[in-house]
């Protein structure tokens, strides 16, 4: 695995920089590119990238930027981070900060603090316990993008949840801690299951979860079939502890 700040994930997320300024938006990409981002995209319009987001963080320059635009190119798992340099944004960039960061232009480091900050709140996960490894390298095998919210909501679902009602219990318990709402927790976590069968499909999902349907897992059905391989998981290694001796 590899390390973002102090958090793990198995792969950062793309990161798009939009802007008009050719030598500014290479300059940029350069320097995410140091700060340990290898997958850095740099182009003069949200027109000519938007088929590329899905999972990533966006760096724009403000003033040519709508809130439509980020509303069309808004994939799964999408980041905004909105710069502007002349000490505020307008009236008609308030719709904006409510989708996006919006924040001054400062200095490339303070830009890659920003970066890091999203990644580490929206595609990380702090904890490195052996349960969320399990979860992790299960998901990774069945096909899931770990730059999806709903990757990083599977992992948190399965350390909370024991067998409860997954919309009545774990979803809310999802969206208190990501600040968002139940009903985007459980579209996110359908989506990027939606995603990884459709790369994937049966024979993945077969050999890492013993799914045995022709069709998609429900959210429910998933994370029923991960926490049985970690509670299998855990008989396994109890079995493997020596006996003690009195």
């Amino acid at each position: 695995m590899c390390a973002v700040s102090l958090f793990c994930v198995t792969m950062k997320p793309d990161i798009f920089i939009i802007n008009p300024n050719i030598s500014y938006r290479n300059k940029l990409k350069g320097y995410l590119e140091l700060g340990g981002y290898e997958r850095v995209f740099a182009d003069d319009s949200i027109d000519s990238a938007c088929e590329g987001f899905g999972g990533c963080i966006v760096l724009a320059q403000g003033g040519n930027i709508r809130y439509s635009d980020i509303l069309e190119a808004s994939g799964e798992g999408t980041r905004f981070i909105l710069t502007y340099s002349d000490g505020g944004f307008s009236q008609a960039d308030v719709g904006l900060a409510k989708s996006a960061r919006c924040v001054l232009d400062g200095d490339f480091e303070y830009l890659l603090k920003l970066v890091n900050e999203e990644c580490e709140s929206f595609f990380g996960e702090t904890s490195t316990s052996p349960a969320v490894d399990i979860v992790r390298d299960t998901l990774d095998g069945l096909g899931f993008n770990p730059a999806h919210k709903g990757y990083t909501y599977l992992i948190f679902a399965a350390k909370i949840s024991r067998g409860e009602m997954i919309t009545k219990d774990v979803y809310p318990d999802i969206a208190k801690k990501y600040k968002t709402t139940a009903g985007a927790v459980e579209r996110s976590i359908r989506s990027a299951t939606s995603f990884a069968w459709s790369n994937r499909g049966f024979g993945r999902f077969n050999r890492y979860i013993d799914w045995n349907s022709a069709k998609c897992p429900t959210n429910s059905e998933l994370l029923l079939a991960i926490n049985t391989k970690l509670r299998l998981s855990r008989m396994c290694e109890d079995d493997a502890k020596p006996a003690l001796s009195y």
